[in-house]
């Protein structure tokens, strides 16, 4: 939702860069801890701008497309849950149902694990379990929605079972492939990149 740069463009190209990039939502994240822990205003004040860019009065929010069904859109939701609780604002709480929607209607491999994205059918993806976990996580406790705590342990134990290597420090990317038909999940022929995992995996 902003860029690392710490500016916002008005051009829907660079928007969309934006709201995709990795060091953007962290960014974000890590001035909303900020603020929360020193009680500096300017730290939310600039993570507050931010989220008003993206979420429209009616709880939408600028260029995100539920039918894209990619989870690396869910986890900069997370920043909805300090906003909601600090203004009350409703816009901010229909933001958050229209990212829990998504994972209801989340399309799921046959070991019930998480598609990372549409357009990659049956896969899942180490960094997967950090972009939808956490606001699963933070959703249930918020909620009172105790049942998805089972579901995010679920997609932890079910990646680290098919893309952790016994014997070494060390885990397989992109992730794993289920076969429609045989309802069982295969390793996706992916290389080993031991020193080169991303931290949201790790």
């Amino acid at each position: 939702m902003v860029c690392s740069h710490g500016r916002i463009h008005a051009s829907a190209l660079h928007v969309k860069r934006c709201l995709l990039e990795l060091r953007s939502w962290i960014a974000g994240y890590s001035y909303s801890k900020v603020g929360e822990a020193t009680g500096e205003s300017r730290y939310l004040r600039f993570v507050s701008d931010w989220i008003d860019h993206f979420v429209q009065p009616d709880g939408s929010i600028r260029t995100y497309r539920m039918d894209e069904y990619n989870v690396d859109l869910i986890n900069s939701g997370k920043l909805l849950f300090g906003a909601y609780e600090r203004t009350g604002d409703e816009r901010y709480r229909k933001a958050i149902e229209l990212l829990r929607e998504q994972m209801r209607t989340h399309p799921r491999n046959n070991a019930n694990g998480f598609w990372h994205k549409q357009i990659y059918p049956y896969q899942m993806w180490l960094d997967g379990i950090y972009m939808a976990g956490p606001f699963l996580s933070e959703y249930a406790l918020r909620f009172n929605e105790t049942e998805t705590f089972d579901d995010v342990v679920h997609q932890i134990t079910l990646i680290e079972k098919h893309t952790a290597m016994r014997g070494q420090v060390c885990y397989i990317m992109p992730g794993t492939k289920a076969n429609e038909n045989a309802g069982v999940i295969q390793i996706r022929g992916c290389q080993n990149i031991s020193g080169d995992a991303p931290s949201a995996g790790m």
